[in-house]
């Protein structure tokens, strides 16, 4: 069976809807229009949520004799476009996400809770690059030789500098 544009275009709706959440997001973020970095992205995510919908309901309109067709597509597009969504919110706030998970643990394993000072002990800066190395030299990330660290395998180096090609083209901050 050949697929007909009709099809295709029904392909390519989330796509386009991403497409749409990348575009307001990058501007939103470079002109500041909005106070923070998460709303700029929120609004981004809602129009391109707003564009997968309302082509469905227009595509709804146009072809009524297909409406349960369209309606079918229309929920699996725009469960593609939220997952597609959450991989990109994900790919820009994981490293705060994993301090922010793992204070909540802290807190969720200290039922009478934790002082600012405790917390501050426990995540100060030294403690905190210790443990980093540690885990980049399990992973093989980093080599430590005669009192020295060295570059191991480059999987989080090049996923870094991914990540810093996106910020400079969302947020206009070149990190390199």
């Amino acid at each position: 069976m050949m697929m007909t544009p009709h099809d295709i275009l029904y392909l390519t709706l989330p796509f386009v809807g991403v497409g749409v959440s990348f575009g307001v997001h990058i501007a939103l973020a470079r002109w500041q229009a909005l106070e923070g970095y998460f709303m700029a992205w929120l609004f981004g995510f809602c129009s391109g949520a707003a564009f997968v919908v309302g082509a469905h309901v227009y595509l709804l309109f146009l072809y009524s004799e297909a409406w349960g067709d369209i309606l079918a597509m229309g929920i699996v597009n725009l469960c593609m476009f939220v997952l597609f969504g959450f991989c990109y919110f994900s790919l820009f706030h994981v490293g705060v996400s994993s301090l922010r998970a793992r204070i909540f643990e802290e807190l969720q394993r200290s039922p009478n809770g934790l002082t600012r000072e405790e917390l501050l002990d426990r995540y100060s800066a030294r403690t905190m690059l210790d443990t980093r190395l540690a885990r980049l030299i399990r992973g093989g990330q980093l080599v430590y030789a005669h009192d020295r660290y060295f570059l191991g395998k480059p999987h989080i180096l090049i996923y870094t500098r991914f990540e810093d090609i996106l910020r400079w083209i969302v947020l206009g901050i070149r990190l390199w």
